[in-house]
């Protein structure tokens, strides 16, 4: 969880992969409530310049899903995927939140 919003994290896949999938959850306990998180991803293949893959979108999370959004984009080749976060609806905290997040060719 960052300490507040806009966030950003960044994974290095440490290798070039064709990747089209990022899956973020949070924690799936059911007594989580519903929140909106709003972000994009970005891909780069240097670690230096990014290009975007999916722009800022609003996304659900709802315990009902385990708390799982799954995001699907255009095959892109990636060494790297930074993730970020602009907003988010649950009052209980200002930051973004991801328990895991999972990327897939």
């Amino acid at each position: 969880e960052s300490k507040g919003v806009p966030a950003e994290i960044t994974i290095d896949l440490a290798g070039t992969y064709t990747v089209q999938t990022v899956a973020v959850r949070l924690n799936p306990a059911p007594i989580w409530e519903a929140r909106t998180q709003t972000f994009a991803i970005l891909t780069s293949t240097d670690g230096k310049t990014f290009t975007p893959a999916v722009p800022d979108t609003n996304y659900e999370f709802t315990p009902d899903t385990g708390n799982l959004v799954r995001v699907d984009f255009s095959p892109t080749q990636a060494s790297h995927v930074r993730l970020v976060f602009t907003t988010k609806s649950s009052a209980r905290s200002n930051g973004a939140q991801a328990a895991e997040i999972c990327i897939f060719e």
